[in-house]
C-alpha cells in the first residue's frame, strides 16, 4: 500500500513571495535604458537590481527556469521576452506586475507554477494559456474552459488553491466537449471548487486530479471513462457521490476516499507522539479563526504533497509530519452500474454503493417513454444527436451493455403494445433511415 508523505500546509502557498531567492552563479544581469537583460544558464531569480526601473525583461537562451517568487514588484515591467530554453515559470513570478502586457516567448514554457502571471495586465486579457490543446494554465476568473481544449494540464488551475484558502468564493468549472483527459493534479487542492461539468469526451482522469477538493459535493463520469488514477478524488471531504456510468472503468490505489472526526484523528497522533500537545493546541487555535484551516492543517500532516517544483519551493513547515494511513476512514457513496467495476472497486475500499436509477426506456430523459424516445435512440444510432450516459443507459432495454438497434425495437414495441421483443427479431424495425 502505498502511504501518502508528509505535506506542507496549504496556507504557507500565501507565503511564497517572502521566501528568500538566490540568483544562480552562472546567471548574470544588466540594466540599461530599462531594458534588463539575463544571461548564463540555469534559474533566473531576483538579484538586487532598482525594480522600479525596469519596464523590459530579455532572458537570454540558456535560461531554463524562473524561480519562486521572482519578478515580482516590477511596476513598471510591460514587455518581457522568453528564450526556447525557458521551460518553467516559477510560483508568484511576475505576479502583481499590472502593466505587463507582452509576453513573447510563451509557447515554449510547459510549466506555470502557483499565480505565476496573476494581477498583470497580460493574463487579464487571457485568462487561459493553451498549447496544443492542453490547458497548462487557467487564471481562475472565467470558469468555462474555451472549446478546442482535449486536455487539461498538471495544476492548470493551480490559482483556485491558496489564493482561496479559507475563503467564501465558490466555483463552479465547465469543461467543454472534447475533452479526453483530466491530468495529474488537474485540480488538486481547488477548495474553492464545488462543480466541475465533465463532458461524455473524458477518457482518462489522471493520479491525483481532484485531490483535496474539498468543495466538490458530487461528480459525475460518463461512460467513455476507462481509467481513474491513484487518489483522484482522496479527501474530497465533502464528496457524497461520484456516479459513474462507464461499464469497466479502472480505479487506481485509493483513488475515492475522504476523512473524518479530526479531534479523534489530533487525539490519535498525540498518543502515537506523532504530534505534541502543543503542536494539537496551536491547530484548535488556528481552527478558532478560521474552522476551514483546522481541516485542511490537520489533513496536511498526514496527506500527499507533489514532487512538483511550485510547492518544493516552500519552506518545511514544523507541524509537517509523516502521517499513517490507518488514520484514514472512507465515506460518501459511489453510484453505478450493478455488476461492474464500480462496484467491485466500491466492495474493495468499504464505501457505500448504490446503483444508478433510470427509467430503463427513457432515452430523451423527460421521465416517460414513448415514441419520441425511439425517435431519440435512433437518431442516436444514425449519428443524428448524441445521447447522454445516463440516456445510453436508459436505452439499453436487455441490458446487454449496449444501446442498440435491438432496443430500439423492443422500446417501440412496448409502447405500442405488441409484447416483447425476442432477439431474433428483425433489428432494423423501428430505426429510422435517411
Amino acid at each position: 500500500m502505498k502511504r501518502p508523505i508528509a505535506a506542507v500546509l496549504a496556507a504557507l502557498l500565501l507565503s511564497v513571495s517572502a521566501l528568500p531567492v538566490h540568483a544562480q552563479e552562472e546567471t548574470h544581469w544588466t540594466l540599461e535604458g530599462g531594458i534588463l537583460t539575463l544571461s548564463g544558464t540555469g534559474t533566473a531569480a531576483y538579484d538586487g537590481w532598482d525594480k522600479a526601473a525596469v519596464r523590459e525583461v530579455i532572458f537570454s537562451e540558456g535560461i531554463t527556469d524562473i524561480a519562486a517568487g521572482a519578478f515580482q514588484g516590477h511596476t513598471a515591467l510591460h514587455t518581457v521576452t522568453l528564450p526556447q530554453s525557458m521551460t518553467r515559470l516559477g510560483a508568484l513570478a511576475f505576479c502583481g506586475d499590472s502593466a505587463l502586457t507582452e509576453i513573447r516567448g510563451l509557447d515554449a514554457v510547459g510549466e506555470f507554477d502557483y499565480k505565476c502571471l496573476s494581477g498583470t495586465e497580460f493574463i487579464a486579457d487571457a485568462p487561459f494559456i493553451i498549447h496544443d490543446g492542453v490547458l497548462v494554465y487557467a487564471e481562475g476568473t472565467e470558469l468555462c474552459v474555451p472549446e478546442g481544449v482535449t486536455e487539461i494540464g498538471a495544476f492548470a488551475f493551480g490559482n483556485l488553491t491558496g489564493a482561496r484558502f479559507g475563503s467564501q468564493d465558490k466555483c463552479v468549472i465547465t469543461l467543454p466537449e472534447g475533452v479526453e483527459v483530466i491530468g495529474d493534479y488537474a485540480f488538486a487542492y481547488c477548495a474553492s471548487v464545488t462543480a466541475v461539468n465533465i463532458p461524455e469526451s473524458v477518457q482518462r482522469i489522471g493520479n491525483y486530479a481532484f485531490f483535496d477538493c474539498a468543495g466538490l459535493g458530487s461528480l459525475e463520469l460518463g461512460d467513455a471513462v476507462e481509467s481513474v488514477g491513484d487518489f483522484a478524488f482522496w479527501n474530497c471531504r465533502n464528496l457524497e457521490t461520484l456516479t459513474v456510468w462507464s461499464r469497466t472503468v479502472t480505479f487506481g490505489e485509493d483513488a475515492y476516499g475522504t476523512s473524518v472526526d479530526w479531534d479523534a484523528v489530533m487525539a490519535s497522533r498525540q498518543d502515537a507522539g506523532i504530534l505534541t500537545a502543543q503542536e494539537v493546541e496551536t491547530l484548535r487555535k488556528l481552527s478558532e479563526k478560521n474552522p476551514l484551516i483546522y481541516d485542511s492543517v490537520s489533513a496536511y500532516t498526514a496527506l500527499h504533497m507533489p514532487a512538483h517544483q511550485a510547492y518544493g519551493d516552500l519552506t518545511a513547515h514544523p507541524l509537517v509530519r509523516e502521517g499513517t494511513q490507518d488514520m484514514w476512514m472512507h465515506a460518501g457513496c459511489i453510484e453505478g452500474i450493478p455488476g461492474t467495476a464500480a462496484e467491485g472497486f466500491a466492495a474493495s475500499q468499504g464505501i457505500a454503493f448504490r446503483p444508478v436509477e433510470v427509467l430503463r426506456g427513457d432515452c430523451d430523459e423527460n421521465g416517460i417513454v414513448d415514441l419520441m424516445d425511439v425517435i431519440a435512440l435512433n437518431k442516436h444510432l444514425l449519428g443524428m444527436m448524441t445521447l447522454s450516459s445516463r440516456a445510453r443507459y436508459a436505452a439499453d432495454w436487455n441490458s446487454d451493455g449496449t444501446a442498440d438497434a435491438q432496443d430500439s425495437l423492443s422500446i417501440l414495441r412496448s409502447t405500442v403494445h405488441l409484447g416483447a421483443c425476442s432477439r431474433g427479431a428483425d433489428a432494423s424495425i423501428g430505426v429510422l433511415s435517411s
